[in-house]
């Protein structure tokens, strides 16, 4: 896969993201995108090799996970996603310049953080539960309100928010304040 097509921006994003665990892009032929492992035991001196389909874009289907389930049923060995990212503030704290992500959409790519943002720290002012879903959080000063998939198990006190250009973005819930700092996004 060429390399530059492979960088996109924050807004090009089609959520939920899926992390890899490769450290390299998929291989592609014909529309699949795949991974090729090899394995050889040295007891019985053979060789195996299995790919593992990440998407069959040859498949009717607006979303990976479309996809995904067609080419199960169709008997293919699927690549295991096993880390899905659905919020922009969980995206940016673990892109790193050689992780490999996959979109909703089936586009496999890397993120290259560019630019800098304030992380700011504000008291947290209410929690509201949503029972199976997660919590909405509201804090002091900002009057947009933040969603989180879980209800904190502990006792948090503190919202460090992101502001990039006119967008918030929650990074991360805390027991104590933290100092304010910069992050690169």
């Amino acid at each position: 896969m060429e390399n530059s097509k492979n960088h996109i921006g924050l807004q090009e994003l089609n959520f939920p993201v899926f992390k890899l665990a490769a450290k390299t892009a998929p291989e592609e032929r014909d529309g699949i995108l795949y991974y090729v492992s090899e394995n050889f035991n040295r007891d019985t001196a053979k060789y195996h090799q299995t790919a593992r389909v990440l998407d069959d874009k040859t498949l009717p289907g607006p979303t990976l996970a479309h996809r995904r389930l067609q080419a199960q049923k169709l008997g293919a060995t699927l690549y295991p996603i096993k880390t899905a990212l659905y919020f922009l503030g969980d995206f940016i704290k673990l892109a790193k310049s050689n992780t490999w992500f996959v979109d909703s959409t089936g586009r496999v790519f890397q993120y290259k953080k560019t630019t800098r943002a304030k992380l700011q720290f504000y008291r947290v002012q209410k929690l509201f539960p949503l029972p199976g879903m997660g919590a909405v959080v509201e804090v002091q000063g900002i009057s947009q309100r933040f969603k989180v998939l879980w209800m904190p198990t502990v006792p948090v006190q503190w919202a460090g928010v992101i502001k990039f250009g006119k967008t918030l973005i929650l990074y991360g819930l805390y027991k104590d304040k933290l100092p304010d700092s910069w992050r690169l996004v």
